[in-house]
C-alpha cells in the first residue's frame, strides 16, 4: 500500500548552498504542521560550490524538522533545458510512487518568501480538494511552475501523464510547457492566489553568473540564468 503524506514537495534546484541557507529555512517554517515529503533534485552547473557541500547543507537544515520526510537525487552535468526536464521527470515520477492528501508542491529553490498564514491553514480555511490549484506568486492567474500546489486530482490528471508523454511538443525541452501548455489547458475547480513568494534566484544568478547574450532557444542556456 502506498505511504500517504499530506503534501509532496518537488524542488529542483542547483549547487547554491548560499541561497540555501536562507531560502530553505523559510520553506520549512511554511510547511510546519504538514507530514511531508520533500523530494529534491540538484544538478551541478559547471562551477561552484560541489554536490556534496550542496546535500550535506540541505540535509542539515530539513532534519531539524520532524514532519519532513526527505530524499535527494544528484546530477553531476545540469544547468541546460534538458537536465531541468530530467528533473522535474525524475520528480514526478517518484512522487507517483506515493499519494498525498492535498497534492504536490511544486517548489524551486530560488524563492524569496514572505507568509501571513502557514500553508497547512490555507489548506484548511478554503477546503483544498482534488483539483483545485493554489498559486503562489504574484503573477497572471494561471496555472505554472511558479510556486504552487496543484491538488492531487490535478497531479494525476495533468502532470504525471504529461511530463511522460514522449509525443508532447516540448519532451526533453521546458518541463512546465511540457504540461501547462497551451496556457488554460489544465482545468482546475477552483483556483485560490496567496502571493507570499518573489524572485531571489536573478539576484543570485547577476551576482554569481557571467551575463551572455545567450538566445533562450540555446539549449546550453542554463534554465536558472
Amino acid at each position: 500500500m502506498k505511504k500517504e503524506y499530506d503534501l509532496i514537495i518537488l524542488t529542483t534546484s542547483v549547487n547554491r548552498p548560499d541561497l540555501h541557507k536562507d531560502t530553505f529555512f523559510k520553506y520549512c517554517e511554511f510547511v510546519d504542521g504538514l507530514d511531508c515529503l520533500w523530494l529534491i533534485n540538484i544538478d551541478h552547473i559547471g562551477y561552484g560550490n560541489s554536490l556534496d557541500e550542496t546535500e550535506i547543507n540541505l540535509n542539515k537544515i530539513l532534519s531539524k524538522w520532524n514532519n519532513i520526510d526527505f530524499e535527494f537525487f544528484v546530477n553531476e552535468n545540469g544547468g541546460n533545458w534538458n537536465s531541468f526536464y530530467k528533473a522535474a521527470h525524475r520528480l514526478t515520477n517518484k512522487a507517483n510512487q506515493f499519494n498525498s492528501k492535498y497534492g504536490i508542491f511544486w517548489l524551486e529553490d530560488d524563492w524569496g518568501l514572505n507568509f501571513e498564514h502557514k500553508l497547512k491553514d490555507i489548506f484548511e480555511n478554503v477546503n483544498f480538494s482534488d483539483m483545485d490549484y493554489l498559486q503562489l506568486r504574484k503573477r497572471n492567474l494561471e496555472v505554472s511552475f511558479n510556486p504552487s500546489v496543484f491538488g492531487w486530482g490535478i497531479f494525476k490528471k495533468y502532470n504525471y501523464p504529461k511530463i511522460n508523454d514522449e509525443t508532447n511538443a516540448y519532451w526533453m525541452g521546458n518541463p512546465e510547457r511540457a504540461v501547462v501548455y497551451p496556457v488554460n489547458s489544465v482545468k482546475v475547480e477552483n483556483h485560490y492566489y496567496c502571493p507570499y513568494f518573489f524572485d531571489v534566484g536573478r539576484e543570485w544568478s547577476d551576482k554569481n553568473i557571467e551575463k551572455k547574450a545567450i538566445d533562450s532557444t540555446d539549449p546550453k542556456r542554463t534554465y536558472n540564468s
